[in-house]
Formats: C-alpha cells, sequence, structure tokens
C-alpha cells in the first residue's frame, strides 16, 4: 500500500516485528530520521502517518533546511529545489532519482561562484565530470541533465547569466524506435516466462503502450473499438487513444478467462470473489509491479540469448499498424515517432508482400 504523506526524496522503510508493522521515516536515503510510526496492519498504520503530516513536515523541513552561501552554485540549487516551476514540480520517482544527483551536484560544485558560470573553461569542467561516469553513459548523460535542468532554470528565473550546460552531447547514443523483436525472438521469449508475463508481453506487442501504461491498464479504459486512458508519462494531462486490433482482443479474452478462473477458486473457497481493476495482473490477481514487467522480460531474454529490449515491443505494434494500412504519418502521430523512424521499421522489417498477406488473412477471416 502506498503511504499518503509525500515528502520529495523522503525514504521509508517499512517493518514487520512482534505482530507490527513499523515504518522509519528519513529525510532522504541514509539520511538523519524523522519519524517512527507503528500499527497493528498497514491500513492503520497510514491513517497514523497522515495524522501526523504536519510533525513529519516540519521534521523534513528542519532537517533538509541548510545555511546556503550567497553567490555560489548552491544558492541556485536550493532556490532551484524550493520553485514552484522547479524541483517540486517534478513526479514523485524523478524527484527521488534527482535528488540524490543534486546532492552530487552540490558536493563537487555547490562552492562554484555564479560568476563562472560565464567563465571559459566552466563547460569543459563539466564535461571532465560526466567523463568520471563514462563508464555507465547513461548515468553520466543523466547527472548532466540535472545539472543543465538546474542552469537553464536559473537562467530563465534571472538568477544566472549562463548555461555552461546546455550543448554538452550525450555519452550514450541508442536510438532504438526502429526496433522490433522478430517473431522467433518473441516466440522463444514468450516459452520462458509465466501465463500472466506472456499476456503482458503479447498484449505490448500488440498494444504499443508503455511499460508504465500497461502496469496501470483498467478495464475502464477499453471500449469497442479502442484504449483510452490518461498516460503515465504525462502525469495524467494527456489521454492515448489505441485502436484495439486482433491481437489484442486475443490476449484481452484470456486475461478475462484467467480472472474469472481466479474469481472461481476464490469462490470455492468461501473467500470474497473480486473480479480486478486492472487488465494485466500476475498470479495472484494483483497489479504488476513497476519493475516487474521488464524483469520477466530481462530473465528470459537472457536466458535465450536475445538482445531485444521490453520497449522494443512499440515496434511490433508499428508492424500491425502498417499491415491494417496505416500510413507512416499516421503511425508516427499516434506512436510519438518521427516519420522516418516508421519509414526505418518499414523499410527493415515489412515488405510489401507481408503486408500483403496480412491483409489478406485478416479480409477473408470469419466475421463474428
Amino acid at each position: 500500500m502506498e503511504p499518503r504523506v509525500k515528502l520529495p526524496g523522503a525514504h521509508r522503510n517499512l517493518r514487520r516485528r512482534g505482530g507490527r508493522v513499523i515504518s522509519y521515516w528519513q529525510a532522504w536515503r541514509g539520511g538523519p530520521a524523522i519519524g517512527k510510526f507503528a500499527a497493528a496492519t498497514e491500513a492503520e498504520l497510514i491513517k497514523i502517518e497522515a495524522a501526523a503530516a504536519g510533525q513529519l513536515a516540519q521534521a523534513y523541513a528542519a532537517a533538509c533546511r541548510v545555511d546556503v552561501p550567497q553567490g555560489v552554485l548552491a544558492t541556485l540549487i536550493a532556490a532551484y529545489k524550493e520553485a514552484p516551476d522547479g524541483f517540486t514540480k517534478l513526479g514523485p520517482s524523478t524527484r527521488a532519482e534527482w535528488a540524490r544527483w543534486i546532492d552530487t551536484i552540490t558536493t563537487r560544485f555547490g562552492t562554484l561562484p555564479i560568476s563562472a558560470l560565464k567563465a571559459k573553461g566552466t563547460k569543459r569542467l563539466f564535461i571532465a565530470w560526466r567523463n568520471e561516469f563514462a563508464a555507465t553513459p547513461r548515468k553520466a548523460d543523466y547527472g548532466i541533465q540535472v545539472l543543465r535542468r538546474i542552469l537553464s532554470w536559473s537562467v530563465a528565473n534571472e538568477l544566472a547569466e549562463a548555461n555552461p550546460a546546455e550543448g554538452i552531447p550525450e555519452l550514450y547514443s541508442n536510438d532504438r524506435s526502429a526496433e522490433i523483436v522478430e517473431p522467433h525472438e518473441l516466440a522463444a521469449v514468450l516459452s520462458e516466462v509465466t501465463p500472466p508475463a506472456s499476456r503482458m508481453i503479447r498484449f505490448a506487442a500488440a498494444s504499443g503502450l508503455r511499460r508504465g501504461d500497461l502496469r496501470k491498464l483498467q478495464w475502464s479504459h477499453i471500449n469497442a473499438t479502442s484504449i483510452e486512458m490518461p498516460t503515465g508519462k504525462s502525469r495524467g494531462r494527456k489521454r492515448i487513444i489505441v485502436p484495439l486490433l486482433p491481437e489484442a482482443r486475443v490476449v484481452l479474452e484470456e486475461c478475462r478467462e484467467a480472472q474469472r478462473a481466479q474469481a472461481a477458486r476464490a469462490r470455492k473457497k468461501d473467500q470474497p470473489e473480486r473480479l480486478p481493476t486492472y487488465v494485466l495482473t500476475t498470479a495472484h490477481g494483483k497489479q504488476w509491479s513497476k519493475d516487474g514487467p521488464t524483469g520477466a522480460w530481462v530473465k528470459a531474454a537472457a536466458k535465450r540469448g536475445i538482445e531485444k529490449h521490453f520497449h522494443d515491443l512499440r515496434g511490433n505494434f508499428a508492424t500491425l499498424l502498417m499491415a491494417s494500412g496505416l500510413s507512416d504519418e499516421q503511425i508516427a502521430d499516434m506512436m510519438g515517432w518521427e516519420s522516418q523512424d516508421v519509414q526505418k521499421i518499414r523499410r527493415r522489417y515489412v515488405d510489401r508482400d507481408r503486408v500483403a498477406l496480412l491483409l489478406a488473412a485478416r479480409l477473408s477471416a470469419p466475421k463474428d
């Protein structure tokens, strides 16, 4: 269960001892303690924490309050962390990740004078810092991304005159928008996973939904012809509409059957019969964890020596849209890609004969 109290970057550690549930709160992972609560159940614990939200917030603010010297980069960082259009605007998971990088940047460059941001050689200084993480290129780029955002915010708010982190090239380059999982690769992965994971993977390939949207997909999001849901990537500000292809309908029916069977088993044990809210559920009928789908894919792919990513299944959906007769522009708009990305998939994986065969098979299929 998710706690109701949300504090940017705060760490909550849950333990069960002596038949009680205990939560230990820290201002950040490894930071000072700001609260400890105990209850008989997790639901009761969450209520107790919510009642003490003000106390927690005060302890958190006191722990995070530091004396920031003026005229240095730490001044800009402190202002960015408190700004409504800065750090606090980020989503919870992003704040947690950025908090670690902000601490790293503060430790390394906190005493750098703001005036030095205009000086020649500062960009080189930042590049040298990035290169210290060259063994993990994505990590290196993430650090620069956070630094760049802090400085661009500072420039926009007239707290600094230059952003030397702007224009620093990324170390990691891996555009996978033109990748798909080949049929033989998909079959190999599916042979290694559980039925719930198989349904998750096949529905990803048949719908093009991102991992976060797949695990949040509810039956109420599905109508007769399409999937309509707020996207996790936009934090609910945008809605996506995805056509329901025959391949997706097959998986949906399997999900319904699996959930009906689970409800029937609960009935036999005199347990409450509840049909899940979510479409894609685990073997226990629960919502998938954040990293569950990717974890299942990575283990199976590694076992069969396949180097494709879970995200590459979006390319499979693009090929189904091509077979359905959609243009490159229509597919690009639906997928959030550039038209050239769709063209690469079409040239690499989908020839005219294959599309013609798929269309012929669909047209000749008996109608219900």
